[in-house]
């Protein structure tokens, strides 16, 4: 949802495995939009942006780049889609009400969707559709950005990065060796 935290979340989480010495890049809806910029916000442009987005991280995944991505995704079927093409997908549920997000909003948002001036606007004029199976949920309401840092961080190095990837040692700074997915 919009205004959930997820932005502030992502960062914090790729600055920590940074400083950890991660091979690893931050990729935001907003930094990615001006590659596609034909694309609006109706349905499926919305699906068309998160599927394409997905397929930039598989590819810097391929490449032996983690990537942390906060994109607001409010339809199932294009999350499936990334989850379906990456080796390493990690669904991170940014529990919120629309108006807890709502009240959150500085930038007017939520008040300019309820006026009409945006259309299809998660919260407001359409559902969004919260994951069957997240690997990570964060109830934002009850949770501070330390402690939500730090649930993804602990699950991320007790499911995914300490039986799927190992660091490697090079000088000061550490890589990760990626596994090796089936097209390789």
């Amino acid at each position: 949802m919009p205004a959930s935290g997820k932005k502030a979340v992502a960062n914090a989480v790729y600055q920590q495995l940074k400083n950890e010495g991660f091979k690893i890049e931050r990729l935001d809806s907003h930094d990615v939009r001006p590659l596609f910029p034909e694309i609006g916000f109706a349905p499926p442009d919305v699906d068309r942006h998160v599927r394409r987005s997905g397929h930039l991280c598989s590819m810097l995944e391929k490449n032996g780049v983690a990537v942390v991505a906060s994109f607001v995704s409010p339809y199932r079927p294009s999350r499936e889609f990334v989850r379906s093409i990456t080796v390493n997908f990690v669904e991170v549920y940014m529990r919120a009400t629309a108006e807890a997000c709502e009240k959150r909003d500085t930038k007017g948002h939520y008040r300019k969707a309820r006026a009409g001036e945006y259309r299809f606007f998660p919260g407001v004029d359409i559902n969004y559709e919260a994951p069957l199976n997240p690997e990570v949920v964060i109830d934002v309401d009850d949770t501070t950005l330390d402690q939500a840092t730090e649930q993804i961080i602990r699950y991320l190095k007790r499911s995914v990065l300490s039986s799927k990837y190992q660091k490697l040692a090079v000088g000061k700074q550490a890589k990760i060796q990626w596994p090796q997915s089936a097209d390789n």
